[in-house]
């Protein structure tokens, strides 16, 4: 039995026979009682009974720790028999660890942003605002606008960000993307830049992330949140301001190599390419999980340090599948195993068992807006509503990805 999108909703178990309790066909309205001597073919039929494909997961999962085969079977059934891992390198790839390549240039004053609309609710044929936090302790903690009131939407050249002042990176960041007009700006000439219209000692400049400034047991590479291919489309001089602008510090990230140039780059290479290759508009939120497990070491001996470093991250893409229908998928990733140089033995990941941490860091998850807002204290509104894995029946709510195709959108 299948869903409108061909997956399976459960197996055919049996057919229930209109039979009697002395196992002959009804009679009604004068028929004859069905014999066995009738054959098969007439026979009368109450329903078709199966097995909820979502029971049958239930089940392998409870039995996952304890029978290899059910890992097995749910692998099998998840991926088919001949799936393989592959890897997308993204372009435009940071540096190794260490010193970056990119520089720290001279602050941007807040009448720079002058002209910039940020990100647009109404980009997509349904309205989708930007995510609110829900904990007022968590909204006291974000970074306000100089002069502002209490205005925290740092707006972009086609994105925006809210900041959290406290962790000291951004709270979320919200880029529309429009496929249709995408240009390639690689040769922008770019510099790392904060952001004067918040407070430019509660953002991390090179003082968190260039090597020569401490010894340190994990250096860091800037992460873009929003990276600079996604923004860049429209005439040339608006998408060379919007790459220009995903180079503020508000828009940075602490990455180590291997997390920022292969499994967080190769999610943003995906959502890109299905973007790109089919001409259509996107929305992408993204943005680091802040917890209070996480390591608050680093950098003691840097001039602002020590800071609290997040260790996983999410994103939210929304794609106009046709002009009036979207749909949206939520991904969570995760550093794992590359800090544990930094945070020993601890584990974040107890949450998603049973896969490992080294699984997840390996292959990425694909899980439920619902479940980013428990993880995040944000708020999507309405977009759960087009979650294209919520809804359905024959999917785990926390998916392994191991290739692009395992992603379901």
């Amino acid at each position: 039995m299948f869903n409108d999108q061909w997956q399976v909703l459960a197996l055919h178990h049996k057919a229930v026979p209109d039979y009697d309790t002395e196992h002959r066909r009804l009679a009604r309205d004068g028929k004859t009682v069905w014999t066995r001597e009738m054959g098969e073919k007439e026979k009368g039929w109450i329903a078709n009974e199966g097995v909820r494909i979502s029971a049958i997961y239930t089940m392998l999962g409870e039995r996952s720790f304890e029978d290899p085969a059910a890992n097995v079977v749910r692998e099998r059934l998840l991926f088919g028999l001949a799936s393989a891992p592959r890897l997308i390198l993204s372009e435009l790839s940071p540096p190794a660890d260490g010193e970056s390549l990119e520089k720290q240039g001279a602050d941007s004053p807040a009448e720079f942003f002058e002209d910039a609309e940020g990100y647009d609710p109404e980009f997509l044929a349904r309205k989708i605002a930007l995510p609110k936090v829900k904990s007022p302790a968590d909204r006291d903690r974000l970074a306000v606008l100089i002069n502002a009131g209490d205005e925290v939407e740092l707006k972009y050249t086609h994105f925006s960000i809210v900041f959290d002042a406290e962790r000291r990176f951004a709270r979320f960041t919200a880029v529309n993307i429009d496929g249709n007009k995408l240009v390639r700006n690689s040769g922008v000439e770019t510099s790392w830049r904060r952001d004067g219209r918040i407070d430019v000692e509660r953002q991390c400049d090179d003082d968190f992330y260039v090597k020569s400034v401490a010894k340190e047991s994990v250096y860091f590479q800037r992460g873009h949140l929003v990276r600079r291919v996604d923004p860049s489309w429209g005439d040339q001089e608006e998408s060379e301001r919007a790459v220009k602008d995903t180079f503020h510090f508000t828009n940075a990230a602490p990455h180590v190599a291997r997390f920022n140039n292969t499994i967080w780059g190769n999610l943003e290479d995906y959502l890109l390419e299905k973007c790109d290759r089919t001409r259509k508009r996107m929305t992408v939120f993204s943005g680091p999980i802040f917890r209070a497990s996480d390591p608050g070491s680093y950098g003691k001996k840097r001039p602002k340090g020590p800071y609290k470093v997040p260790v996983e991250y999410w994103k939210v893409a929304a794609i106009q599948k046709t002009p009036t229908k979207i749909a949206a998928a939520a991904f969570k990733v995760g550093h794992g195993d590359l800090l544990d140089d930094l945070i020993g033995a601890e584990r974040v990941f107890d949450g998603l068992q049973p896969y490992t941490p080294q699984e997840l860091v390996e292959n990425g998850i694909q899980t439920t807006i619902e479940i980013i807002e428990e993880e995040t204290g944000l708020d999507f509104g309405s977009l759960k509503n087009f979650d294209s894995v919520a809804g359905l029946e024959s999917t785990f709510h926390v998916r392994r990805l191991r290739a692009p195709e395992d992603i379901i959108i």
